[in-house]
């Protein structure tokens, strides 16, 4: 079951709830006690200005605050009131966020609707990058660090005003969206719905159930994926991918998804470079053969581009094929209907030609194997690094989306024909 569908409750007053007023009343009345704060807050003064009217309250002064507490629960004192600041308005309704109370909110009163997306504090964003990526984000990504804050901020509104989705709204998440679609609000919007859509659809939950590191240990022990050490001379992450060692027969093609999702994630969440500069695949494709191949169906490579592509906040810089097989000219007639130009535009056939990789990858960084003169390829490393982030991806499990948010911004589908014949000549040598 989603934690986020997990009820809460807020109870919005002037710092008291109903029964205590009542009390308070009665003290007031019955008993003539003085003091007692148990009116308003009342109108003290109208103004108009423009095509608006201000109505100031004699609390005017404080911000509106709520008491946040469990369903069922009816304590509530002064210490537990947080501060609501308003997300939106309309004519009827003021919505408020109730981010302080760190829990799960969707409430209506006559008056306000109280909104909470998240149970994660809007942690504030400390940038960890260099002059020189700032500079190429303000360049590359429209991104004004004088602006950074303000954008968030609107971003996390439009987050807020979703009460179905359950999300992280913290700086440095909702940040990655903003960049990965250049800052323009309601793109970076669309994509972040797109991509908890994808975790949601019933279709891929083979994809996303108990999806962490210790259940893809036996993928990375394979040497099917892995990161390079170091990053390519245009400073991007270097995605090692060697699908000729899955064995259909141990494991599911699922399980190489998952994998190189949660490699990708994790890049994500770790390195804030990465997503400036983006990062490239090299796609080993040695020992691929018709027993793999066989496994890519039309319709599922179809899925999987589509989720990378149109569904993570990433930028893929480059795809940089090695020893392709004889058989590898139908494996990209499979997916080539389903790359989009900008990446098809950055698609580069090697064959076993190593030293051209020398113009993406300083010689004493690519890997001995590869033709540098780095030391052999290993992903042990990075394999000790995934499995190290097991709990993080056990807390992430409990941000979702709980139902439609309706139709979002999506690329125009593709039709197949694997049999139209070379998508490329093959040069075996």
């Amino acid at each position: 079951m989603c934690l986020c569908q997990l009820q809460w409750i807020c109870r919005i007053s002037f710092r008291t709830t109903a029964p205590e007023r009542l009390a308070l009343a009665g003290r007031a009345v019955a008993y003539g006690e003085q003091g007692l704060d148990f009116q308003g807050p009342f109108p003290t003064r109208i103004t108009t200005g423009g095509s608006g009217v201000i109505i100031e309250y004699d609390n005017g002064n404080k911000p509106i605050a709520i008491c946040c507490g469990h369903v069922g629960d009816h304590n509530c004192t002064t210490n537990l009131f947080v501060e609501a600041p308003i997300v939106s308005h309309d004519d009827t309704t003021v919505t408020i966020s109730a981010s302080g109370c760190h829990g799960i909110t969707v409430v209506t009163s006559a008056f306000v609707h109280v909104i909470m997306a998240t149970s994660t504090p809007n942690t504030e964003y400390v940038c960890t990058l260099s002059e020189a990526r700032i500079k190429q984000a303000e360049e590359e990504l429209n991104e004004k660090p004088q602006w950074r804050s303000r954008d968030i901020q609107a971003l996390r509104d439009m987050v807020l005003k979703k009460p179905e989705l359950k999300i992280r709204t913290d700086d440095a998440f909702l940040l990655r969206f903003l960049r990965a679609k250049k800052f323009d609000y309601d793109r970076a919007f669309n994509l972040l719905v797109r991509h908890y859509e994808m975790k949601a659809d019933e279709k891929n939950k083979s994809l996303f159930l108990n999806l962490r590191p210790a259940s893809i240990k036996h993928v990375l022990e394979a040497g099917v994926t892995g990161v390079l050490p170091h990053r390519d001379k245009l400073g991007r992450r270097v995605i090692m991918f060697r699908p000729g060692r899955w064995d259909p027969s141990k494991y599911p093609i699922d399980d190489i998804f998952r994998t190189n999702f949660l490699t990708l994630t994790t890049l994500l969440e770790e390195e804030e470079e990465i997503q400036i500069c983006g990062i490239i695949l090299l796609a080993d494709l040695k020992h691929m053969g018709w027993k793999q191949t066989k496994k890519i169906k039309p319709f599922y490579a179809k899925k999987m581009f589509k989720a990378m592509e149109d569904c993570f906040p990433m930028r893929f810089k480059g795809i940089h094929y090695l020893n392709e097989p004889a058989v590898f000219d139908y494996i990209f007639a499979i997916m080539k209907p389903f790359l989009k130009e900008k990446i098809l535009s950055r698609v580069h056939f090697h064959g076993n030609k190593y030293h051209e990789l020398k113009e993406y990858i300083d010689e004493e960084h690519l890997p001995s194997d590869y033709g540098g003169q780095g030391p052999p390829f290993s992903n042990e490393d990075w394999m000790k690094t995934l499995m190290d982030s097991d709990s993080h991806f056990d807390s992430e499990a409990k941000y979702c989306l709980v139902k439609s948010t309706g139709k979002s911004e999506t690329s125009k589908e593709t039709t197949v024909d694997c049999l139209a014949g070379s998508y490329r000549n093959l040069d075996i040598e």
